[in-house]
């Protein structure tokens, strides 16, 4: 009787986990030589063990195994560079021309009026980037002199006090994401009863939604300069508007919804299509959820004020 032969193989050879991945060579190599590195450190003596990196054995593996070439390292590190320098050299600018002449009062009292003029003019323009240093430069007059509560009355003036028809106040929207920290000054000093409205609500909404935490972190920077004002001022005004306008809207509900129980019932397909009028539209921003988005910013501010 014959002796049975395995059967031979028909096909391609099976591959490898490495060739079904499709893992370049270079990526083995690069493993290779890492296990007699460390095959080569364990056999020597803990103790003896040498705690610098290994310079060279690390470039091999930022090249072949994370295909972290020098060109893209070198790019990524520019653009962090050249950021870093344009906010330098953003701040030399603004302090060789305003504050130049910082410490002979009558020059530079001028160039200060000039600057806040210029503020004005850059929210219009725009030209938010501005508003970068000269947040930064605010930080250290607060307290120091009238120029920042200058600033803030000429802003109020020009754009929370018109006509909120006009929309003015869509002006000063955009600090809150360009320039946040004078969106924190501006909530912290502006808001007065003789100022507030559906305008002061917006930008105050505006530069504190999202950003709870690095304005309550501002506020104890600053605990006498800011925090004070906002606490004794600024949030009493936010509060009673927000609050003012949640009651008069729920007061404005239950009207309607008294007129709607004495209608009658063959009027019941209008009622209903009245409302879903009344729910604001996916997208749309209306009165009620800008006092909805105060009221929760407040509240978060509330709960974090442990300072």
């Amino acid at each position: 009787m014959s002796r049975r032969q395995a059967p031979s193989h028909v096909g391609p050879a099976p591959h490898t986990a490495a060739q079904s991945l499709g893992f370049p060579a270079c990526c083995d190599q690069a493993l290779e030589q890492v296990s007699r590195v460390v095959a080569a450190t364990a056999a020597i003596p803990a103790q003896s063990r040498s705690r610098a990196p290994n310079t060279e054995l690390q470039v091999l593996l930022d090249r072949d195994l994370f295909c972290l070439n020098d060109r893209k390292v070198d790019e990524e590190a520019k653009l962090g560079n050249d950021e870093t320098q344009k906010n330098a050299h953003r701040s030399a600018l603004f302090e060789t021309i305003f504050l130049g002449r910082e410490g002979e009062t009558i020059l530079h009292s001028a160039r200060i009026q000039v600057l806040l003029k210029v503020s004005s003019y850059a929210l219009q323009h725009p030209s938010l980037s501005l508003f970068i240093p000269l947040a930064h430069w605010l930080r250290k007059m607060i307290g120091r002199n009238s120029y920042p509560d200058e600033l803030i009355a000429l802003l109020v003036e020009h754009f929370i006090q018109p006509d909120p028809a006009l929309r003015l106040y869509d002006y000063l929207v955009p600090i809150s994401s360009t320039a946040p920290e004078f969106g924190f000054i501006f909530v912290a000093l502006a808001p007065r009863d003789n100022c507030m409205g559906f305008a002061m609500a917006s930008v105050a909404a505006a530069c504190l939604h999202g950003f709870i935490e690095e304005f309550l972190e501002m506020m104890c920077d600053f605990p006498d300069k800011l925090a004070v004002p906002f606490a004794k001022h600024s949030f009493s005004c936010l509060a009673k508007y927000a609050l003012q306008k949640v009651e008069n809207d729920e007061m404005e509900e239950e009207g309607r919804a008294n007129n709607d129980i004495e209608m009658d019932d063959d009027d019941e397909n209008e009622k209903d299509e009245e409302n879903d009028d009344d729910d604001p539209e996916e997208g749309e921003v209306s009165t009620e959820s800008l006092e909805e988005r105060l009221s929760r910013a407040l509240a978060t501010i509330v709960n974090g004020w442990n300072f």
